[in-house]
């Protein structure tokens, strides 16, 4: 028997609400994929590539992992996180 997780976001963009969500063979695996799905979103947003998003401190990250497909993308924190800057 294959269970199957899923956990559903939402990100509160200034022009409306976007919901998304991961799906897994796992609660766990669906909440990593959820987690990985919000990063895509805020790396490849038109708010980010303005410069008009930051979280904290500005420059250092959003906070959220990233499939590796896009790690290219991270800047600060998360570029350090996922080992790509010492």
């Amino acid at each position: 028997m294959i269970a199957i997780g899923s956990c559903l976001y939402r990100i509160d963009w200034p022009d409306g609400p976007y919901t998304g969500s991961g799906y897994g063979l796992d609660a766990t695996q669906a909440l990593l994929l959820a987690l990985q799905a919000i990063g895509t979103d805020i790396y490849t947003s038109d708010y980010r590539r303005s410069g008009r998003l930051r979280w904290l401190v500005p420059g250092d990250g959003y906070g959220f992992p990233v499939p590796a497909t896009i790690s290219h993308l991270l800047i600060g924190g998360d570029a350090a996180n996922a080992g790509l800057r010492s």
